[in-house]
């Protein structure tokens, strides 16, 4: 394993998934919170299908271009409360 997938798999693990199946590849994928650098929000992401998604507000019904985002890492459990989804960590 190389050292880019070691962090992706370390910072991960300080994540939560905030649902599951992904609504695009299904049982395949959870979505997991990241911070967006572009506009210092939340949104989700697939790990496995690299979707993004606006909001598990909306049953993550809005994707993100990948035009829009600029990867600001996985969010942890603090700032995923702090953003005010607690409600959706699986």
């Amino acid at each position: 394993m190389d050292k880019r997938s070691e962090n992706k798999i370390s910072e991960m693990a300080k994540s939560a998934q905030i649902g599951y199946p992904c609504p695009d590849c299904g049982e395949h994928g959870g979505v997991f919170p990241v911070r967006n650098k572009k506009t210092n929000l939340l949104c989700g992401y697939c790990d496995e299908c690299d979707t993004l998604w606006r909001s598990p507000e909306d049953n993550f019904i809005e994707k993100i271009e990948f035009s829009d985002f600029e990867w600001g890492g996985y969010a942890t459990v603090e700032e995923v409360k702090a953003f005010g989804w607690s409600k959706y960590i699986v």
